[in-house]
């Protein structure tokens, strides 16, 4: 791979390296139906196939995105999305400490401004870990790169993707990941939602989330989008949403009032069903 921050001019494919050949390979691994049980499991095993794609290919981004498409299955859009996420994770974060050719940290937006689509979505919403870099760590720093974005419709995942940071970069405990979510200011609703989501799918469960949601003492809206994020992920780890209501109502830590919230976020989970909203 090339030092970090030259950025990446190669093609599609690496030498060697044919992403029909990998997709095809890998999309049977994630079609089990116990691992289809529920929409965690599904997310887990594509996010995993799409780090193994970057490894395989040699960290070549373009054929890993191609790879992540062949590889889902084809009446499950979202299957391409969950293993992009585990692609510019890898990108971002290397399991093996290789450097990325597809990292400029002169430049926080790259590589999602070389890409479309999907992939270009996905990849905005994974920005902050490069922002927080280059900011020291300022939040309220970084929101306001997130503001100046080239593409406007990046600037909420961009929000989001701090919230997501802040979780274990900042701390594992609410006060703190909710004081660094307060410092984004016009951020903080899609901060405070990334936050709670990733609270939840790490503890499996609304444990930290909720109180993280409620040491925000933010406005009705704010808390409301918070409490429903705790409600999608305990969705997205439930076989019914009828068990994932279920597990709202056992949630020891949320309040009666946001009960609502937690159930109407049950029904926005990754499971293919008409309200679906991924």
């Amino acid at each position: 791979p090339q030092p970090t921050g030259k950025k990446s001019t190669q093609g599609g494919k690496a030498a060697g390296t044919d992403a029909a050949t990998i997709g095809t390979a890998g999309r049977g691994f994630c079609l089990d139906p116990e691992v289809r049980r529920t929409p965690f499991l599904a997310y887990d095993c594509l996010h995993g196939l799409g780090h193994g794609f970057m490894l395989h290919t040699g960290y070549d981004l373009r054929a890993s995105i191609e790879a992540c498409r062949i590889a889902g299955d084809p009446t499950a859009p979202i299957d391409e999305e969950n293993c992009l996420t585990g692609v510019f994770m890898e990108n971002l974060q290397t399991t093996y400490g290789a450097v990325s050719p597809w990292i400029d940290p002169a430049d926080p937006e790259y590589p999602c401004t070389v890409i479309r689509d999907a992939a270009r979505r996905i990849c905005y919403g994974m920005v902050g870990p490069m922002i927080l870099q280059s900011t020291g760590m300022d939040f309220t720093a970084a929101a306001e790169r997130c503001a100046r974005l080239s593409d406007p419709s990046a600037v909420n995942p961009c929000y989001s993707s701090l919230g997501n940071s802040a979780v274990g970069g900042v701390s594992w405990e609410p006060a703190p990941i909710a004081a660094a979510c307060r410092a984004t200011g016009p951020g903080l609703l899609e901060c405070a939602v990334g936050a709670a989501l990733s609270l939840t799918a790490h503890y499996e469960d609304g444990r930290r989330a909720v109180p993280f949601c409620l040491a925000l003492e933010a406005d009705a809206a704010t808390r409301a989008a918070c409490i429903e994020a705790v409600g999608v992920v305990l969705s997205d780890m439930s076989a019914t949403e009828a068990e994932a209501r279920e597990r709202c109502r056992a949630e020891d830590a949320l309040p009666a009032a946001d009960l609502p919230a937690c159930i109407a976020g049950t029904a926005r989970s990754m499971r293919p069903h008409p309200d679906s909203a991924p």
